[in-house]
């Protein structure tokens, strides 16, 4: 016994094809794949990272109010569907807890008074011009150690 076959179009842009997949095989994580495999295949220099998180799926029904309809569900999803696929231009966050870069605002800076840096603890030695201040969170640096510093700036945290 042969399994039922669905065969549909993938459109991107300017540039359709078919798609042949079994139907019992269908969901939509591997409809996605099939349109990452698509776009891979007709544009293998996109540079893109994380294509599968980017794309959204449109089906095309010339009936409705709305020529492109989402595809929720694998039974929207019928022989020569054409299936538009769109690119989001900004990821969706991979993890709530994820490090957001925050630069330092560096400035050179001449202390009154003895100052240590914050960064490998040792005292800013010279009589002008001893380190690096940000702007932002006012920390202090030596010039060797700003390099190393990492990009966690909070503008909020006023140090002593």
């Amino acid at each position: 016994m042969e399994s039922a076959e669905v065969t549909f179009l993938f459109q991107f842009g300017l540039i359709r094809d078919t798609v042949s997949a079994e139907i019992c095989s269908l969901n939509l994580k591997s409809i996605k794949e099939l349109a990452c495999n698509f776009i891979n295949t007709k544009l293998p220099d996109h540079g893109l990272t994380r294509l599968l998180d980017r794309l959204l799926l449109f089906r095309h029904d010339y009936n409705a109010s709305n020529v492109l309809l989402i595809v929720n569900s694998v039974s929207d999803i019928v022989d020569e569907t054409v299936l538009e696929i769109v690119l989001a231009a900004q990821l969706p966050p991979e993890d709530v807890h994820q490090v957001q870069i925050r630069p330092h605002t560096l400035t050179v800076h001449s202390y009154k008074a003895p100052t240590f840096c914050d960064f490998c603890g040792e005292m800013l030695f010279g009589l002008v011009r001893q380190g690096l201040k940000c702007e932002g969170c006012s920390l202090n640096f030596h010039k060797r150690c700003v390099v190393k510093i990492p990009n966690n700036c909070s503008s909020n945290y006023k140090h002593r």
